[in-house]
């Protein structure tokens, strides 16, 4: 993006590879250089607290959060450094613009359930239609502004040492990158709020001298941690808590923070339990083993020997297992595990520190890496106390249901083990993922229905379902899956005998029937968010609008070739980003983390590529993009899950080099053959071609999963080389 702002206000630089470096301490354009790299900073600082503030406002996963705001901030500060020819002479008012609407629009945003009321009554399509214009009308503002003030400061250092903008360049992508994984590292110990507030004053200050703003940075940073505003501020606009018991004098707040995933809190419910809330959302309870589901201590007290559980939350499911010889839990948000380690393990028995071991991470990475072997594997990830929203954890990216996941699961099982899927019925599509199980291995099912719900609020333990706020009965569903017929058999007795009311869904025709038509699920094409087609209406409606949007402009242009040229690249990176973040997930520990460490990766890499674009040919070109792009596509299948976290960095690095370099070669060699003073257009074009690559990333994982849609980048590339003359 900032590579692209050069064109835009230097239209008389025909080859960025022939300019002269100079020294940048001797630079009459320093300043704005350093203001620039600093603003970069800022800019991506902003980008993690929204992305963060957007999850916990609205039930959406954090992975589609990162994807949808990168994109977004792609299209709208490129708008508005259209806007920067005309604001060139005011870059105070515009620093004090951005430094006030940063905490204004996070507010609104932060305070957006003081305005939403019941909105999912009108339809699950209606709610994320109405979400995507929230999102799009709370970040229009700031983000315009970042991209007027990233352009003047273009022009005034092309106007100031034109060879100089190289280092404006490299500046500003360095600032970006640390800024987004600086405040991504940072924000689990400060939170959201002291961020924004630290931000905001930089931002306002970033043209003053290097020492005074080190100094104010500086100061900034002792009072925020001394003082801790941040902390009242989110206190006083946060959503109330959307708990499954009625409200009573004994409920009380009594830990939260931010972690690498979402905004973790924890409630005293008043009968002795402790919730566990995400995102202001109870996801689970847990506390006194006898107020837990009954069916989970039927199940759970008959497993013995070495157990696995993954997913294991609030710590109930680990309470059930009275009988087990030696504990492993798997509990993927690092901050459920240090408070129920430290100040809340009095809540849970201390369980987390008297069990075998605790590994605070990945499931699916897990399983890939131990060595070890367990007698059984319970897979608690959307475990029977789940999320009631459709679009909860489990419905967004689902890596341990996939057929690979449960061969990953399989291969760590004694030959007479067995692995327990446990779940809210609903929460999962049960018949796509039995179909995924080897055939050599055996199964059950049965549901019983869940009592953990306050019958004052959720009566006959129903709740309302966000596609027709109707009230719907709450079951929990467990699968059982072993070698063993006979070790399947013996489980089915014991439940059968313990006197619940179950229902045996395996021994019905019409669900084996099911089971025998669904499609397995597989890591190319998980569930994501996209559980059900009509989530993808949202996104078929503006992919439509664009595509005829652009082709009309296209045609209508006396270069169209040009035109379609700049809406193919922008399309491919926008495509290839969302695939590798995606692909990586949680790679580093974190959402947010891993992608910081993908847009530093590929930002360096374009950066370097712009500046030797003329040193490619068409030919040169095809012959470069199917060796990055497959070194890519080899890379993303292969990530060393199990490796150091320095490892995991040097690889992604260069994994995405290659792939980076040569989509930074295709920008400029476009802009050297637009016509004079249309360059603004040209960019404006290539915006939108990004709005139009996150739309189309997420219907091609649809229609072609993963693997289609790095054939689908790789194809706008080539398109793209092939309108070269």
């Amino acid at each position: 993006m900032r590579i692209a702002l050069v064109s835009i206000v230097d239209r008389e630089v025909p080859k960025l590879s022939r300019l002269v470096p100079r020294s940048l301490t001797g630079s009459p354009a320093a300043r704005w250089i350093f203001a620039a790299g600093f603003f970069g900073l800022v800019d991506a600082a902003f980008q993690v607290c929204f992305i963060r503030l957007v999850t916990y406002t609205f039930p959406m996963a954090l992975i589609f959060a990162i994807s949808m705001v990168a994109s977004l901030a792609i299209f709208l500060t490129g708008l508005g450094a259209l806007l920067s020819r005309r604001l060139r002479r005011y870059p105070r008012a515009l620093l004090v613009g951005v430094a006030l609407s940063i905490p204004l629009s996070l507010a609104l945003l932060n305070a957006m359930h003081l305005v939403i009321t019941n909105i999912f009554i009108l339809g699950l399509t209606a709610e994320i239609a109405f979400e995507l214009v929230t999102y799009l009308l709370v970040i229009l503002l700031p983000f315009v502004l970042f991209g007027a003030a990233i352009g003047v400061f273009y022009l005034r250092t092309i106007e100031a040492d034109r060879p100089a903008v190289r280092w404006l360049v490299s500046l500003s992508a360095a600032g970006f990158f640390l800024g987004y994984a600086g405040s991504a590292l940072v924000l689990t110990h400060v939170g959201v709020w002291n961020i924004i507030l630290l931000i905001s004053l930089l931002a306002a200050m970033c043209r003053s001298g290097g020492r005074l703003l080190a100094i104010v940075a500086a100061g900034c940073v002792a009072l925020l941690a001394t003082l801790d505003p941040g902390s009242y501020i989110f206190s006083a606009l946060q959503k109330p808590p959307w708990l499954w018991t009625a409200p009573n004098p004994g409920q009380v707040h009594v830990y939260g923070r931010w972690s690498p995933y979402a905004r973790i809190d924890f409630w005293e419910l008043g009968d002795g339990r402790l919730g566990g809330l995400y995102d202001g959302m109870q996801f689970w309870s847990t506390g006194d083993p006898k107020l837990d589901e009954p069916a989970r201590q039927v199940i759970y007290s008959g497993i013995r020997g070495k157990v696995l559980v993954i997913g294991s939350g609030g710590g109930h499911g680990l309470l059930q297992l009275v009988n087990a010889d030696r504990i492993t839990a798997v509990e993927l948000d690092p901050g459920v595990v240090a408070a129920l380690q430290g100040p809340l393990a009095d809540y849970v028995y201390d369980i987390y520190n008297r069990i075998h071991a605790v590994h605070a991470g990945d499931g699916r990475a897990f399983l890939e890496t131990t060595d070890e072997t367990y007698d059984a594997i319970i897979f608690e990830a959307a475990e029977v106390n789940a999320s009631m929203n459709i679009r909860s954890f489990i419905q967004m990216e689902n890596y341990l249901y996939t057929v690979e996941g449960i061969k990953a699961a399989l291969d760590r099982l004694e030959p007479e083990g067995v692995i327990y899927l446990t779940h809210t019925g609903g929460m999962l599509p049960l018949r796509r993922i039995i179909k995924g199980i080897p055939s050599e291995f055996h199964w059950a099912v049965w549901e019983t229905d869940l009592t953990v719900f306050d019958p004052e609020i959720y009566p006959n333990g129903g709740v309302p379902s966000p596609v027709d706020g109707k009230k719907y009965k709450l079951t929990a569903v467990t699968t059982p899956i072993s070698r063993s017929k006979e070790t399947i058999q013996r489980v089915e007795e014991s439940i059968l005998k313990s006197g619940l009311e179950i229902r045996m869904l395996s021994d019905s025709d019409d669900f084996l029937e099911a089971v025998r038509k669904a499609d397995a699920i597989t890591d190319d094409r998980p569930l994501l968010y996209l559980a059900e087609g009509e989530l993808a209406l949202p996104f078929v409606v503006p992919t439509v609008l664009l595509l005829v949007g652009l082709g009309l402009i296209c045609l209508l242009r006396r270069n169209c070739r040009l035109s379609l040229y700049f809406v193919l690249i922008r399309v491919g990176f926008a495509i290839t980003y969302l695939y590798v973040v995606i692909t990586a997930r949680s790679l580093l520990g974190g959402y947010v983390e891993t992608s910081s460490v993908v847009l530093g990766a590929l930002l360096m890499a374009y950066a370097i590529g712009t500046l030797y674009h003329m040193r490619f040919d068409r030919k040169r070109l095809f012959v470069s993009v199917v060796v990055a792009f497959a070194i890519l596509f080899l890379s993303m299948n292969n990530l060393p899950t199990g490796a150091p976290t320095i490892l995991k960095v040097l690889f992604i690095i260069v994994a995405l080099s290659p792939a980076g370099f040569v989509m930074g070669v295709f920008f400029p060699k476009g802009f050297v053959l637009s016509e004079q003073g249309k360059a603004a257009f040209y960019y404006a074009i290539d915006t939108l071609g990004a709005a139009l690559g996150f739309l189309l990333f997420y219907l091609a994982i649809l229609a072609a999963g993963f693997d289609g849609v790095m054939l689908l980048a790789v194809i706008t590339y080539l398109g793209a080389a092939a309108l070269l003359r």
